[in-house]
Formats: structure tokens, sequence, C-alpha cells
């Protein structure tokens, strides 16, 4: 008898490849009753999804999920390394993987703002897991996020932002820090958030490690209604943690720092050169 069920499942060439479009996305075939049978059995469960496009499918009794994509001869040996407690993860998603039950805009709608919204930066939806979500075997705490200099800048001056990250687990580990921004409220749609920077840190247990990101006006820029990139006066936010600000997987663990854009506003050229205007 076994202690563990680990299920391996996922995509194909055959149901999804260039030139192939998925209607959906559950796990294809009659792999979501398979899983929810092996779950039904009480003991501890581990799927690792083999794919190159988001899946959903119902969590309950599940453990844990171990995205693996398409890997290459390694990957077997890889996996091991990782269920085995050999080699500790540290990925981050780089794509949103959507609820099933979410009813999205049609793929022909290329309005990325009408509701509920498309990619991380518009959704306002709950998805099955956001961008930039990821587990490890090490646990992180965030704090003392502050500016460099001065939380008031102008708006073609760069603001430093640092923030110190605690390996709270019992192994050493690699935590991928991401920083959004937020730009005040304008006249056409603006993100809700939107990732300016990111960095991967190996901190040992017990200790602390920083990160220091540095912005430019551009990445505090949004797009007018004519394609122009600007930066506004007022209150931008800025996010600092181990995953989306919004996601519901993991809540408190992303710090918030206001920083405001004082005297004249700006406009960013096409060689991100920033220059001081009225309005």
């Amino acid at each position: 008898m076994s202690d563990v069920i680990v299920y391996i499942g996922g995509l194909s060439a055959a149901v999804s490849r260039e030139g192939i479009d998925r209607s959906d996305v559950k796990l294809p075939g009659v792999q979501p009753e398979i899983v929810s049978m092996l779950a039904s059995i009480g003991k501890p469960m581990v799927v690792c999804l083999v794919n190159g496009a988001p899946l959903s499918f119902n969590l309950t009794n599940i453990g844990g999920v171990i995205e693996t994509w398409y890997g290459g001869q390694e990957a077997g040996s890889a996996l091991a390394d990782v269920l085995f407690g050999r080699y500790n993860p540290g990925g981050k998603l780089p794509l949103t993987f959507f609820d099933q039950s979410e009813t999205l805009p049609s793929m022909t709608s290329y309005d990325f703002t009408a509701s509920p919204g498309r990619t991380y930066r518009y959704y306002s939806g709950k998805p099955q897991w956001s961008f930039g979500y990821g587990l490890s075997y090490s646990t992180f705490r965030y704090n003392n996020v502050k500016a460099a200099r001065s939380s008031s800048i102008t708006a073609c001056s760069n603001v430093t932002v640092s923030v110190s990250v605690t390996n709270t687990g019992t192994v050493d580990g690699d935590e991928v820090v991401q920083l959004y921004v937020t730009v005040p409220a304008q006249a056409v749609p603006v993100p809700r958030h939107s990732l300016q920077g990111f960095q991967r840190l190996h901190v040992e247990q017990g200790k602390t490690e920083t990160a220091t990101f540095e912005l430019t006006p551009y990445q505090l820029s949004y797009a007018d209604a004519n394609g122009q990139r600007r930066v506004a006066r007022g209150n931008y936010s800025l996010w600092i943690g181990g995953h989306l600000p919004s996601d519901q997987h993991a809540p408190g663990n992303v710090l918030r720092l206001n920083v405001e854009v004082q005297g004249q506003a700006a406009s960013i050229d096409g060689r991100r050169r920033c220059k001081l205007v009225n309005g």
C-alpha cells in the first residue's frame, strides 16, 4: 500500500499545440474524474501537471500541485528531486490560471479592460492561481519596505525602494520578490497592477536578505487615449512581495509603499526620455 498518491497528467500535442485551440481550461478527457476518484481515497495526494497552457480542476483533498510544464530528458529526475525534497522549488507562475467556472470574454475581443478583464493587469475575478503565485518548502516574511530618499518625487525622477526578506522556514530557499505598480486613476483605464521588477533571492534558513529596485519614470507611466506615455501627478501604490497583491491564496505577504508625484506631470517619448509638461 502506498503512503502518497502522485498523479501525473495534463496536456499533450494531441489536444493542445500550435494550430489547435481548446475551448476551455479543464483537464481534458476523463482526467477530472480520475483525479477526483484518487483524491477521495483519503491519502496525501500530489498532482504533477505536464502542460503548456493553463489548466483548472477540483482541488478538494489535493495536498499540492507541481507545475512541470513541458520538460526535457531530465524532467523526471528533476521532478523526483522536488517530490523527495532534494530540491526546494521557488518558481512563480508567468501567467494566470483561470478558474474553470469563470466566464471569460470571447477570444475575438481584444479589449483587455472589458469585465472581468484579461491578464493579471486588468482581471478582477478570482482565478484558480494568480500570475506570480508559487510556493516552496520554505516560508518568507517581508518587512521594512522603504524608499531610499523620499516618498515624494517629481515626475521625471527615479525612485529606489527596498524590502527585507526573512526565511522563516526550516530549510534554505529561493524567493522571487515582485514589485507591482498601481498608478492614480485616469480618464482612460489603467492596470490594476503592473509588474515592474522582480528579483530571485537565495535566503538561508533564519537569515534575512534585501531586495532593491530602482523605478524609472517610464515604469510609473501609463498610456493615454492617444497612446502617449505619461507620468501623472498623484499617489502611486508600490506593492512588494512574493505574489500579486490581490492573490487570495496568500493574503498578507505583500507590503505597500505610497509614493507621491508632485509638481508638473511628464510625457515619455519613444526613447523613454522624460519631459515635464503642464496638465
